[in-house]
């Protein structure tokens, strides 16, 4: 069975492109363009999710707020945080990843595979 994946981007062109790199990567995805519809569907499908893929830069919440709530709901969830920024990572402490936009496929693989297989 494929492992899914919740990818949370305002940016269509990312949403598309990284959608379409999960999917030849193996992955089903699921896709949301703000916080707030990321949420509603990790908490209607969170036992299904292995991976939330989440931008920190969202126009609702930050991609770290975010998180936090999905954290509360699903602590089992593998998070996978990306910004053109650099962030600071340090609250998200060992349970999120973090990869620097812009990614190849290549470390998007490389670091896919060390969160969830």
């Amino acid at each position: 069975m494929k492992k899914l994946v919740l990818l949370v981007d305002d940016e269509e062109i990312i949403r598309l492109t990284t959608c379409e790199i999960l999917e030849e990567l193996g992955f089903d995805v699921i896709t949301a363009a703000t916080g707030n519809e990321g949420f509603t569907i990790f908490k209607d499908r969170n036992s299904e999710i292995s991976l939330a893929f989440i931008d920190m830069t969202l126009p609702d919440m930050s991609g770290f707020e975010l998180f936090e709530k999905m954290k509360k709901i699903s602590p089992s969830v593998k998070f996978l945080l990306t910004s053109g920024y650099r962030q600071d990572m340090t609250g998200a402490g060992n349970e999120a990843a973090f990869i620097q936009k812009p990614y190849t496929i290549s470390e998007l693989s490389s670091r896919l595979k060390k969160l969830i297989g």
